[in-house]
């Protein structure tokens, strides 16, 4: 995720981003996206969330999940 997303234009460097604002919305949506499949079973991920201030964050907790 890093190496994707470090000093990137991300609507402009990440083609998932395309037609897309790169807001925290979108970017944890990305986030699961490129790392749910690579955590082995019987373990899943439970959520991504990224944090702007100590107020202000996203959390995504997968497709078809209640996203607050």
């Amino acid at each position: 995720i890093i190496e994707i997303m470090d000093h990137s234009q991300i609507e402009k460097d990440i083609g998932w981003f395309q037609d897309k604002q790169p807001s925290t919305e979108n970017m944890v949506e990305f986030v699961w996206e490129q790392i749910a499949h690579r955590i082995p079973s019987p373990a899943k991920l439970h959520s991504v969330k990224l944090q702007e201030t100590p107020t202000i964050f996203s959390e995504y907790f997968g497709p078809g999940e209640k996203n607050d």
